[in-house]
């Protein structure tokens, strides 16, 4: 369906121009209201109220949230629970859906991280055990929090690295999807421009050809007005200068 679909910049536009003229409100009527200018948006008035909500609102922050707003969120979420819309009013520029979709990601990297250090813990304890009983009563003389905790920082550490490789990802996929998308702005803009030339050329070419054929049709009357009238006005000449003589 196409509001499954992701939405196009060409759509973005109409969505733009119909909350500049009607405002954002009465997404009910957009479809005959577009339809009416003589464009086409095949998207239902919930989409397009997400979209702008979510997406295109003037004042939107874009991107991964910086620390300050992580903390901000974070402390908010412990007073309010998950009222994303009251979190998303004291978060300047985020809107709810992008606070609560942060949040999950966060629990997520939370809890596979977890995992990873509580199955690395089981895998180092084995490990110990079967070099205790290898060793026989040899004492073990290190200390056993202090490894622990080693072992915990390093996973912390692998888990951090592979959160920012995945940030540095999505941020490359992001910068590329944005250049292509602006590649094709442009592309489009520049055909804009060369047919709007060659219209504007074969518009003065036509009216150039429609100055030369009323300028012929001009002459034409001229001298045939001149042709016709010419003895008459040669009469009246004479007529006027004999009439002179005899005065």
């Amino acid at each position: 369906m196409k509001e499954r679909q992701r939405w196009q910049p060409e759509e973005d536009a109409v969505l733009r121009a119909y909350v500049k003229q009607y405002g954002p409100k009465e997404w009910n009527l957009i479809s005959q209201r577009v339809e009416a200018t003589g464009k086409t948006l095949n998207r239902d008035p919930k989409s397009c109220l997400e979209r702008w909500k979510n997406y295109l609102k003037p004042g939107i922050k874009k991107g991964s949230l910086i620390p300050e707003e992580q903390t901000l969120a974070i402390s908010l979420h412990a007073k309010y629970g998950n009222k994303w819309k009251t979190i998303a009013s004291e978060v300047p520029g985020r809107t709810a859906k992008r606070l609560s979709k942060w949040w999950e990601v966060l629990k997520e990297k939370q809890s596979k991280s977890k995992s990873k250090s509580l199955l690395h813990h089981h895998h180092c304890t084995e490990y110990s055990n079967q070099n205790h009983q290898l060793e026989g009563n040899i004492p073990f003389t290190g200390d056993k929090a202090s490894g622990q905790g080693n072992y915990d920082h390093i996973s912390e550490t692998f888990a951090e690295k592979l959160e920012q490789q995945l940030d540095l990802e999505k941020a490359r996929k992001r910068r590329e999807k944005a250049k292509e998308i602006e590649a094709k702005i442009r592309c489009l803009r520049e055909e804009e421009a060369s047919y709007t030339s060659k219209i504007e050329s074969e518009c003065e070419e036509q009216l150039s050809t429609w100055r030369r054929d009323a300028d012929r049709k001009e002459s034409k009357l001229v001298e045939a007005w001149c042709s016709k009238h010419v003895k008459f006005v040669k009469r009246v000449g004479v007529h006027f200068g004999g009439g002179a003589a005899r005065d």
